[in-house]
């Protein structure tokens, strides 16, 4: 270092990393390359199983379509076949041999087309597919939604995706990435030839010979124990009809009683076709084969497994775990664990990834032994049962999303005072965090029971479970599926003739447009909740419309609007005693301030609200307050204190465990040493906001990387 040259010294605390420059005298230029930060490519396709054998012509035929790809255009090739004859494993396989070839990613998507409810609607797996790729809240409307996919896989290497089970080719027509290079391999039970006006290729897939048949019974059975009974092995092959469903369950029931001679489960299989022949499809069907291969499995089950079986498939559910069973067989956990086992024993149900609260996890194999099961519940069912079973399910999900409300938002949850239907177990939470998981894990049947609850006219449970999930739907943002359950819930609180309860339901709705930035349209439901609660005389649901209208404003960029709404609604949260409240309008009117640059009024608005979130022990917005006073300390110049203040803000956001705000106030540290001249210590800042954003907000982190590539 030449004399008189100020030595320079970079510190990076607590563990920093990312983008960073440590540097003393530097002559000539500094190129900065920004770290890559990309979330790991999905790999959501289902695993091959062990036990594979023959298809070497099938996949040789569909290597040959796709190695032959459409120039500057997506592939599109359908495989159709009877149910049960293999088509989502062939094409699974395909799909990983083919991996390297498709750097952005392995997605699978099943779209229900064959399911008695019909097939998932386009937002819902647009939805889907776009949460695999992209992080961060979506937009609410079909055609945006769409508009995102296509823009979204367009910037994105090439992906392979299998939409499995689809029975409309226009629906697939809509889920069809943007740009080029991709690969869509498509599953039916007949051709859509319709999807050739896509350029796609068809392959039909036909059942297994005899000899592939006998192979996969010998590597899952062994061959010393057919080799003993080779006639019925032959009859045992011939009624499987090379159908891989009907192999797979002959091999549970081989499995399941290992003693039993092959023999008697031909008896079994050939005395279940001539019962069932005249309530079945004709037998030469793939499907008929399948169905005797299942009405055999059924006969052998446990009368609490065969209970359970008939109860949960009149549920529009896809996946069980042993707490509900067991409130909708009326049954002990105890119980519902046996007889899932059972089920799962005969492949009549599939076990999946088990989870750290729900434990073991259960799905239906496919949509043909759900409708099995469906038809052997109506058969049975007493006067009565259908609903008695729909009931109990909703009796089970108010209890838990209630509970889940009381311990993550106690300000927010509304007493349930209806237990007919309450389980005997119902589900338990430990903590904050372990009632968020269970919400996030039984978000999808959480909302199919409130669809099957408005639709069997049961309006109670509708507005309750969706009221009570709203510690789920601040924190996942899926705005299509929130905007479109509260108009159910809407509907269903104005037949119950709830008006103390409506309002709370329109203000929630006000947030979700909001969060789409329907600002307009959120502005106009805040004024409608306004008026209603002045018409009832509820003057907390006067005060609450007063500060969202308010907050719709500041999100505006309208603070002149905004600030008489915010001091009507503090003045009535005061009289009403609500410190809370008035504390959380201040926040809103501090930001309000810090919008029209009055710096000194909004750090004193945030540290008024500060200490009262305190008393009332908000930690979360008691550390917003604060992270907010020390984004207006960087603006108007106190750099020392903006940065102690965010720090002390970040650290509290990182004991809590609110991750995206965790993020927003290292970025908020990144301005204020942007603000102080420190550029390296910006980019090393926000590179960990960005970190962090990856798996929230795909707009945060977007924001995050022009950032660092203006000061590189």
């Amino acid at each position: 270092m030449e004399s008189g040259e100020r030595a320079t010294v970079n510190v990076l605390a607590n563990g920093i990393v990312g983008t960073s420059v440590q540097a003393g005298s530097i002559r000539g230029g500094v190129t900065i390359h920004e770290a890559r930060h990309e979330p790991p490519a999905p790999r959501q396709l289902p695993p091959v199983p062990t036990a594979w054998v023959d298809r070497q012509e099938d996949l040789s035929r569909l290597l040959q379509l796709i190695g032959n790809p459409h120039r500057n255009g997506i592939q599109v090739v359908g495989l159709s076949g009877p149910a049960g004859i293999g088509k989502s494993t062939l094409a699974a396989r395909l799909l990983h041999d083919v991996r390297d070839q498709y750097p952005g990613g392995q997605l699978f998507l099943d779209v229900r087309g064959y399911e008695p409810e019909g097939p998932r609607s386009v937002t819902d797996a647009l939805g889907q597919l776009l949460r695999a790729v992209r992080s961060g809240p979506l937009p609410a409307a079909e055609e945006e939604l769409a508009t995102w996919w296509r823009s979204v896989t367009a910037a994105r290497a090439p992906l392979c995706m299998l939409v499995d089970n689809a029975a409309d080719p226009a629906l697939v027509h809509r889920l069809l990435p943007g740009g080029s290079d991709h690969l869509v391999l498509v599953t039916s039970q007949h051709p859509l030839a319709e999807l050739a006006g896509d350029g796609a290729d068809f392959h039909e897939l036909g059942p297994l010979s005899p000899d592939a048949a006998h192979a996969y019974l010998i590597r899952c059975v062994g061959e010393k124990r057919l080799r003993t009974e080779p006639q019925p092995t032959a009859h045992l092959v011939g009624l499987a009809a090379g159908v891989p469903r009907a192999l797979w369950l002959t091999v549970a029931q081989l499995a399941l009683h290992p003693h039993r001679p092959v023999s008697s489960v031909v008896r079994s299989l050939i005395d279940s076709r001539r019962n069932t022949a005249v309530h079945r499809p004709p037998l030469h069907l793939p499907g008929a084969i399948v169905t005797t291969h299942l009405d055999t499995a059924y006969a052998d089950l446990p009368q609490n497994a065969a209970r359970a079986y008939r109860r949960i498939a009149l549920l529009p559910l896809h996946d069980f775990d042993a707490s509900l069973t067991a409130a909708v067989a009326t049954a002990s956990s105890e119980d519902a664990v046996s007889a899932l086992r059972s089920l799962a024993a005969v492949h009549l149900l599939e076990e999946g990834t088990p989870h750290d609260l729900r434990g073991s996890v259960y799905r239906w194999p496919s949509a043909e032994v759900r409708e099995h099961a469906r038809q052997h519940a109506l058969a049975a069912a007493t006067d009565g049962e259908t609903e008695d079973v729909l009931r109990r399910a909703l009796g089970w999900a108010l209890a838990a999303t209630s509970a889940a409300d009381a311990l993550i938002t106690p300000t927010h949850c509304l007493p349930t005072t209806d237990a007919r239907y309450r389980p005997d177990t119902p589900v338990t939470f430990a903590d904050k965090s372990s009632a968020m998981s269970w919400l996030k894990s039984q978000a999808d049947s959480l909302l199919a029971v409130i669809r099957a609850a408005h639709a069997a006219e049961e309006y109670a449970f509708t507005w309750r479970i969706t009221y009570a999930l709203w510690p789920w739907w601040r924190s996942d943002r899926r705005y299509g599926d929130w905007i479109e359950v509260h108009h159910l819930a809407l509907d269903a609180v104005q037949r119950c003739q709830e008006p103390h309860v409506e309002w709370r339901i329109l203000n929630t709705l006000g947030l979700a447009l909001r969060g789409t930035k329907s600002l307009d349209e959120a502005i106009g439901v805040f004024s409608r909740v306004r008026e209603m609660a002045c018409r009832i005389d509820d003057q907390l649901g006067e005060a609450q419309a007063l500060h969202e209208l308010g907050s719709t404003y500041v999100e505006a960029r309208k603070p002149q609007e905004a600030v008489p709404l915010l001091e009507q609604a503090r003045e009535k949260r005061g009289k009403l005693g609500y410190r809370r409240g008035v504390a959380l309008t201040d926040v809103v009117l501090g930001q309000a301030a810090f919008d029209t640059h009055d710096y000194e009024q909004a750090s004193s608005r945030f540290v008024d609200a500060r200490d009262v979130l305190l008393d009332v022990d908000d930690a979360h917005d008691a550390a917003r307050a604060l992270a907010w006073r020390g984004r207006a300390s960087t603006f108007s110049g106190d750099i020392a204190a903006a940065e102690t203040t965010l720090r002390s803000a970040n650290a509290e956001f990182v004991e809590i465990e609110a991750p995206l705000w965790t993020a927003r106030t290292l970025e908020w540290l990144g301005e204020a040493a942007h603000a102080d001249g420190r550029i390296e210590d910006a980019q090393t800042l926000y590179s960990r906001a960005l970190d962090r954003y990856l798996p929230l907000s795909t707009n945060d982190a977007d924001r995050l990387r022009e950032r660092l590539r203006a000061l590189a």
